[in-house]
This record gives C-alpha cells, structure tokens and sequence, in this order.
C-alpha cells in the first residue's frame, strides 16, 4: 500500500507540473498574440444605395455580420440616397436621424469617430472602444461631379485617418448614372481619385464630427464653403472663397436659366476649363493617392452595368438564371483594364448583380439591364499589409432597388520587413472568428 501510495503521488506532482507548463504557455502564447494583433485591425466595409430610405431597427442589423460581430475593430458603412431622395437632398443634407440609428444599433461598444457627407452620399466610421484612442487625424472632404462640377448628385465623400502610424483613406462614390456613361464614369473615378488630396481638411478636428467642408470647384479647392444663410451675400460667393470665372458667372447671374450670357457662351467656357482640368488630373499622375496613403479603400454605386453589345436584356436575365457569375462576369463594364489605370483592385466578384431589382422583393425589373453597381475597390503601399478575407451581397435586405455589398479587410499596421523572395500570400491567416 506504501509503494502503491507513492506512486500515486509521484504521477501527482507530474501532472501538476505539467498543467502549471501548459497554463504558463498558453499565458506567453496568448499574450504573444494581442500584442501583435494591436498592429492589426479587421476592418468591414459596406456599401448601400438606400432609394432615399432609412431601414427600420431591425433591418440594420441584416447589414453586418450576425457572428462574431464583435470581432471588427472598425465598421465603414457606405450610403448613397441616404434618407432621402438626390433631390431633396440639395436643400438638406443632414443625415443625423442616419447617424443616430448607427449609434443605436453599435451600442456602447464602438464609437462614431467620424462622418462625412456630400448631397445623398454619406460615409459613417465606428470603432472599437479600445482601438478608438489610436485613431488621429481625422480629416473630410468632398469631390462634386454633378453638373459642371458643382452640383452635388454625383461624386465623392471621404474620410482619412491614422492609426498609429500609418494612414487610411475610405472614399464613398456615386458616379453618372445610364448604360452608355461608361467613359463618363471613368473619368469621374480619375476626378475623384486625383482631386481628392485638394480637397481634404488640411487641419483635421480635435472634436469628432467638427470638420470643415471643404469642396472642389471645377480645378479650384475652395475652404470652409457652407451653403447657408451666412454663405451667399448679394448672389456672391462666401468671402474668402476662390472661384473659377465659370463659377462667379453662376453666382452673379441670379436666375441661371434666365442668362442669356450664360445659355450662349457657359458650355463653351466649361468646356475649356473641363480641358485645363483633364490636363491637371493627367498631370498629378495615377500614383498621387497611394503617394500619400498607406491604405485606400473605394467604394459606393460606381453605376457599372453589364455591356449588353448584341444580347438581348431578356438573354442576359437567362443566363443570370443559371446563377452563374462567372459567365456574365465577361459582359461587366468595369474592367481590369480601368481597375489598372485607377491603379485599384477587386476581388472576385462570386455574388450576382445587384441592380436593379424590383423594391421589396427578390425579382429583377427585366426591363433595365442588370449590373454590379456596387463595388468596394482597394489598394495599399504594400500589398502584404491588406488582405481581403470575404468580398459579397446581401440577399437579406430588400427595401431598395440595389443590394448592398461588403468587404472584409485585415490591414497590417505594423512596420515589418518581410523577405520578398520567401514570401508566400497564402501564408497569411484570415480567421475573422
């Protein structure tokens, strides 16, 4: 019994030494992990046209993820008609009641550190508690590439930032609308993408949300430009503002459609400036952008149908039926070859177009040609430093005559040198829970 006892507490002390050993590993593992994981964030971005509307309570939450919710360090959601319709949103561009449903659904866990809004497009950041502290230099601003460059229906809201010390530029687009606009839309994403470092905050705000809007003006940055009832004296610019000539005709003629100066000659000086405009966006270069950011992140209803060249609308919708994208991929307007001059990339589209469908149902009107609208585009100094982990629509959601789409990113933060040669992209983890 003695030698029988002391062998059952030998086995004791060794599985005791033994657990104390695994606990202790797992301890050194597990921090070893959150400390890298501060350099890293996942990152989930959406992007909804919204027809104008704002979805109930219980239809935001059809919008992210059901699990492992908590798991994201920041949430970028992307709307176009927001709340309401283009037009109305000329004389009111709140979109408090917006923000204010965002926060509620988000809770007391991330904070809104940041919004920007031209028109209908709006661009709402969250983050994290924790990680929130981490952001600085949060900065706005706009592109308009409605009519003449200054009218808000179509065009660009954007928000930059830093996280420790790197940076990040999320972009919010609408671009000009119709089946045969496909150079136009080309031309608006080179606008957007070229002018935007001008018309980004150059101071950013000590106080979340207070920044100023900042807008471009044909090829000009104008400052602190807000349109109310201290902006316009006497039919002129708010003082301090720098205008094109084109622009001070429009604000010196009182009644645009009743200036015969401007109905026979504003083309044909828009036109000019449009030129000396293409001329300064060639000259910036595609590369400016990623010049200054580490990261950036586009999306929005960019508005790219498929080509329908000799098909039949009801051909296409047949082929759709076979519900596979991988044919129908071919016929989408927004090619690698314009995804390569704007120097951006996409995933794999997987998912089937999601315009135009009939509002509160699952049907496509079959009488417009479908497309994927909505895209997220992206790019960044190093490609090893973003990963794209998921890239898709949501089905679940049908109060609008788009479906959104999200992206998942994990960005690496952290400065690293990383042999090249022994590199491998299928290295990298993407475990999102």
């Amino acid at each position: 019994m003695k030698e029988l006892s002391s062998k059952a507490t030998i086995n004791k002390d060794k599985i005791y030494e033994e657990s104390i050993n695994i606990y202790n590993n797992y301890v050194k593992n597990y921090s070893k992990k959150i400390e890298q994981n501060k350099n890293k964030l996942l990152v989930y971005v959406l992007t909804y046209n919204l027809h104008g509307l704002v979805p109930k309570d219980e239809e935001i939450g059809s919008l992210f993820p059901k699990e492992g919710f908590n798991k994201f360090d920041i949430f970028v959601i992307n709307t176009q008609e927001c709340l309401r319709s283009i037009a109305a949103s000329f004389f009111s561009d709140s979109k408090m009641e917006w923000e204010n449903a965002l926060s509620n659904f988000f809770g007391d866990d991330y904070i809104n550190v940041k919004n920007s809004t031209l028109g209908a497009m709006h661009i709402s950041i969250f983050a994290k508690k924790e990680k929130a502290k981490h952001f600085h230099d949060l900065r706005g601003g706009v592109i308009k590439n409605g009519f003449m460059n200054v009218m808000s229906n179509k065009g660009a809201a954007s928000v930059s930032m830093r996280y420790r010390d790197k940076s990040i530029l999320f972009i919010c687009c609408h671009l000009a609308s119709g089946q045969d606009k496909t150079t136009e839309r080309e031309k608006d994403l080179s606008r957007i993408r070229n002018l935007l470092l001008n018309s980004i905050d150059k101071e950013s705000s000590d106080k979340l949300h207070n920044f100023k809007r900042t807008v471009i003006f044909g090829s000009e940055r104008i400052s602190e430009f807000n349109f109310g009832k201290d902006s316009i004296t006497n039919n002129e610019p708010a003082r301090g503002t720098v205008v094109t000539n084109l622009h001070r005709n429009l604000f010196s003629s009182g009644d645009i459609s009743n200036n015969n100066n401007m109905k026979n000659n504003g083309m044909q000086q828009y036109n000019e400036e449009m030129s000396i405009i293409s001329s300064e966006i060639e000259a910036v270069g595609k590369d400016k952008i990623m010049e200054d950011y580490d990261f950036v992140i586009l999306s929005g209803d960019l508005n790219y149908r498929l080509e329908k060249k000799d098909e039949k609308i009801k051909n296409i919708y047949k082929i759709m039926d076979d519900n596979n994208p991988e044919i129908i991929r071919q016929m989408d307007q927004l090619t690698n070859e314009i995804k390569e001059k704007l120097n951006l990339k996409e995933g794999i589209i997987n998912f089937m177009p999601t315009y135009k469908f009939v509002i509160n149902s699952n049907q496509y009107d079959t009488e417009r040609i479908p497309g994927w609208t909505d895209r997220i585009l992206y790019n960044s100094k190093k490609s090893y430093d973003i990963m794209l982990c998921e890239y898709s629509s949501i089905k679940d959601i049908s109060i609008s005559d788009h479906r959104p789409v999200y992206a998942i990113f994990k960005i690496n933060f952290e400065e690293k040198k990383i042999n090249m040669n022994n590199f491998n992209q299928n290295d990298q983890e993407c475990n999102i829970i």
